[in-house]
């Protein structure tokens, strides 16, 4: 299954929030600002997939969180504005990418994590 989005996009949940979930899924995210205000917010999380992520904004507000999580997945991340606002911040990278993915990160610019 595939999934492409060029929108603005709000989430507010009191515990978890997310915007998209996938497995064995192709996601393409271009210009695009998505924000999320919960107790833990994940913008993306993939397992399996492939992505092309390009010239968004994502913003992610509350205790913890992060901006994706990827998985055995392959793609592109690129262009892209990653700010959070978090209570308990861990000084962690936003964006997870295990080490059985083949992801390319090109110039995100990260603040507040």
């Amino acid at each position: 299954s595939g999934l492409k989005i060029d929108n603005i996009v709000s989430v507010n949940a009191t515990s978890y929030g997310s915007f998209v979930s996938g497995v064995k899924s192709r996601l393409s995210l271009n210009n695009s600002s998505v924000n999320i205000n919960s107790s833990t917010a994940v913008v993306i999380s993939l397992n399996e997939g492939s992505i092309d992520i390009k010239n968004n904004t994502f913003g992610i507000y509350g205790k913890k969180g992060r901006i994706a999580e990827i998985f055995n997945s392959e793609g592109t991340i690129k262009n892209n504005y990653l700010k959070a606002d978090l209570t308990i911040p861990s000084n962690i990278y936003p964006i997870y990418i295990d080490k059985e993915s083949s992801v390319l990160e090109v110039n995100n610019e990260a603040y507040g994590f």
